[in-house]
């Protein structure tokens, strides 16, 4: 794990002494400590092969992040884990572009959207101003219902009621 870091700094030709400490700073930004090192890539999970990825970007010190679906493999855990990180990046004035369908991360971690429907700008809103709908709304171009934080069906329920059904 720890060369695939490296890999990207010792292509800008910096000295091995500043390669490792971006390395290492890198994978501690992506929440991934020392016992991960020497470890292959093919032992690591789907989420932690995803945080290498981006923790070989970051040594690199990029000054724009694009991420697109960073969070597709990712558990809750290694998602907050993750955003922790970008938010500090954000706040050091490094610019993030973070492309997902997950509606809710992109209100949590976004200061903007702007969706693209067939390559084309549908819709741009801080999210400040933003509510799920609006989103949804640009995404599909109609509106749509969203059914959120409905509460599970419990035993007794009528989860389907048919009348005069006939063949």
């Amino acid at each position: 794990v720890f060369s695939d870091v490296c890999f990207g700094p010792k292509n800008l030709g910096l000295p091995k002494e500043e390669i490792e400490k971006r390395a290492k700073e890198a994978l501690d930004m992506v929440g991934l400590d020392e016992s991960f090192y020497k470890q292959s890539p093919f032992d690591l999970s789907g989420g932690q092969k995803r945080r290498v990825a981006i923790a070989g970007v970051l040594a690199m010190k990029p000054e724009v992040l694009i991420l697109d679906e960073p969070t597709a493999v990712l558990t809750p855990q290694e998602t907050d884990e993750l955003f922790e990180q970008l938010l500090l990046l954000k706040k050091n004035d490094h610019t993030i572009i973070f492309i997902s369908h997950k509606i809710r991360e992109v209100m949590q971690i976004c200061d903007n959207i702007t969706v693209l429907r067939a390559g084309r700008t549908v819709g741009s809103i801080p999210v400040a101003n933003a509510t799920e709908e609006d989103i949804s709304r640009f995404m599909v171009g109609r509106d749509v219902i969203l059914k959120m934080n409905k509460k599970p069906a419990e035993f007794g329920d009528t989860l389907l009621k048919v009348t005069d059904l006939t063949y």
